[in-house]
């Protein structure tokens, strides 16, 4: 065989593993398909607070975030995940976890769920105490919190309450 010849098999070769390496990859996206926080407004001036996410996957996905902020309240304790009955531990690594991060303005929260597949939607809560975060003074009471973040990682909001 002349050298000419194998390097013409040789560029062939070359781009058949090319044009198998850029196989179209499986599309991966993620909707809030609804984003409803309920507060509820505890006797001692305490919020009890609870995020759904009821979230649509396109694709593998493992891991779910959230941020709680710190501004204008004393405090955010008890915080807790869960994925509809399936109570997540705080603390350890693999499905069923969660894990907390907390600095000065925020409290990030992760955690870690069974891999989805092809289109699947699964519902997380991420429940809470928020402690000095309803002003009462003589003549009304405010209650200051954002709900729904403007900003959510570019990851659309289709409903929320």
């Amino acid at each position: 065989m002349n050298v000419h010849r194998r390097w013409k098999w040789l560029a062939l070769a070359l781009a058949l593993l090319l044009g198998l390496g850029a196989a179209p990859q499986p599309q991966k996206s993620v909707i809030y398909e609804r984003y409803d926080v309920d507060i509820d407004v505890q006797a001692d001036g305490s919020l009890l607070v609870a995020e759904t996410y009821q979230i649509l996957f396109e694709g593998e996905f493992q891991t779910g975030f959230a941020e709680i902020p710190l501004g204008y309240v004393a405090d955010v304790v008890d915080v807790g995940v869960r994925e509809g009955a399936q109570v997540f531990t705080e603390g350890s690594f693999g499905p069923g976890t969660f894990t907390l991060d907390r600095e000065s303005d925020v409290i990030y929260v992760e955690w870690e769920y069974e891999p989805t597949g092809g289109t699947e939607e699964r519902i997380f809560t991420v429940e809470y105490r928020v402690l000095g975060g309803l002003r009462v003074y003589p003549d009304e009471d405010v209650l200051s919190w954002i709900a729904v973040p403007e900003d959510r990682s570019g990851i659309s909001v289709e409903a929320s309450r």
